[in-house]
């Protein structure tokens, strides 16, 4: 069992190397993917959350708001209904994947409350964590049992060794 966490400044290719952890990986995958919506000619960018399980068949839930520098709005209601479907499974997932955990989820205690669950299981997880602190990104961080701090010059060697533990 890998409980693994990435984290490290934005645009450093944390969600790549799940991207590419997920293209080899030939099991079963659970959790959600966190995607900004492209921003061109807008003050006010929508962020979606969408189940793994059914990319592509949904257009995502929005779950904030944010301007091209910072945070305007999150909506914790989103995450405490969808977010905690993304992570309930009729049958437990060979692979968890949270993408991203960060501040939008501070006021979302029902999400909160599952993610830690499924960071207490004896599920494989594979999650990207906003560079920050909080009490819910620290309870998360001290549940892992590897914690990479992801940068353009080791994002290869650690997509390489974060492939070797998950793709078993």
């Amino acid at each position: 069992m890998a409980k693994i966490v990435l984290t490290g400044e934005k645009q450093v290719g944390k969600s790549t190397i799940i991207q590419r952890v997920l293209s080899g990986f030939d099991g079963t995958v659970g959790g959600f993917l966190t995607k900004r919506e492209p921003a061109e000619g807008k003050t006010l960018i929508p962020i979606r959350l969408y189940d793994i399980r059914k990319m592509g068949n949904t257009e995502g839930w929005k779950i904030g708001v944010c301007s091209a520098v910072q945070m305007i709005e999150a909506y914790p209601e989103c995450f405490d209904t969808h977010g905690v479907e993304t992570l309930a499974f009729n049958a437990p997932p060979d692979l968890v994947v949270m993408d991203e955990l960060g501040i939008m989820e501070k006021e979302a205690h029902g999400f909160q409350k599952r993610v830690l669950e499924i960071m207490e299981s004896d599920l494989n997880i594979l999650c990207v964590i906003k560079n920050k602190s909080n009490p819910f990104l620290d309870q998360v961080k001290e549940k892992a049992d590897t914690i990479f701090y992801v940068n353009p010059q080791n994002r290869e060697r650690i997509y390489t060794h974060v492939k070797q533990r998950i793709c078993k």
